[in-house]
């Protein structure tokens, strides 16, 4: 469990390429807990609750199978994630971005996601929908507080078998639309 916590810390500094504006959470996530990011600045009333909902709508981890615009994902369990990753799996995590006061298509227009970033539909009956960011441009409403979206975790283990990371550069704008 070190180990996945130390991988999920690794990836909470994607995080910080979410507009150059970024604020981590305090505390470090736990191993079953999605990484979460916010906009600069205060937050408003209740955006921390609707942030949880967010993050507790789907798993935290991910793995799935298809081609190009749709894939099929399941689940996987915590305790499963480093032998996957060890394994040469691709496995994805769940993170999700607030916006406080809402998005905001001047504002908000910012590259956000790396191009193997996954958006997903709701889970249905254990398996879950998704398309890669290059298929489907992620976009938001204008005045909704959260942005849920899957990053594959790019992780390699150097010679004492502990995790590495490697974040690729993002390249694909969030696009808030009215």
């Amino acid at each position: 469990m070190r180990k996945l916590a130390l991988v999920i810390g690794i990836f909470a500094l994607a995080g910080l390429f979410v507009g150059g504006a970024v604020a981590l959470r305090n505390d470090s996530p736990a191993a079953n807990e999605p990484t979460i990011t916010t906009s600069f600045g205060e937050e408003q009333a209740g955006l921390n609750g609707r942030m949880q909902e967010a993050e507790q709508a789907g798993p935290y981890s991910i793995r799935c199978s298809g081609d190009g615009a749709e894939l099929v994902c399941t689940s996987v369990a915590d305790d499963d994630v480093i032998p996957a990753l060890k394994n040469g799996e691709t496995v994805y995590g769940r993170y999700v971005i607030g916006f406080r006061g809402g998005a905001n298509p001047e504002r908000d227009e910012v590259p956000t996601f790396a191009d193997t970033d996954l958006t997903c539909g709701s889970p249905n009956e254990g398996q879950i929908v998704c398309a890669p960011v290059t298929e489907v441009a992620p976009t938001v409403e204008a005045g909704q507080d959260t942005f849920a979206y899957y990053k594959r975790l790019d992780v390699t283990f150097d010679e004492n078998d502990t995790p590495v990371s490697w974040i690729g550069e993002a390249t694909i704008p969030l696009t808030v639309v009215d």
